[in-house]
């Protein structure tokens, strides 16, 4: 998806502009894997906190290998993450 958007944006600018908008594409999707690796997974699969929003019991992906998961008990917790 974010190549097919970034030769979308990349097709409404200047042909000079194509190489860096693709840059910006991509490195803004590497950003967001961080940024889902490092705490949004704690607040999408964690066991405690609020039905509308989990808590950092994962922060940083931590205990993600030892504790399977109540929503999938048969699913890897890592399967999840990724």
């Amino acid at each position: 998806m974010l190549p097919g958007l970034g030769l979308f944006y990349a097709g409404l600018s200047e042909k000079t502009h194509t190489i860096s908008i693709l840059m910006i594409i991509m490195l803004s999707g590497a950003l967001i894997n961080i940024q889902w690796l490092i705490f949004g997974f704690s607040l999408v699969f964690s066991d405690s906190g609020t039905t509308f929003i989990g808590d950092s019991q994962h922060f940083g992906l931590q205990g993600v290998y030892s504790e399977p998961q109540q929503i999938a008990p048969g699913v890897p917790t890592l399967a999840l993450c990724l």
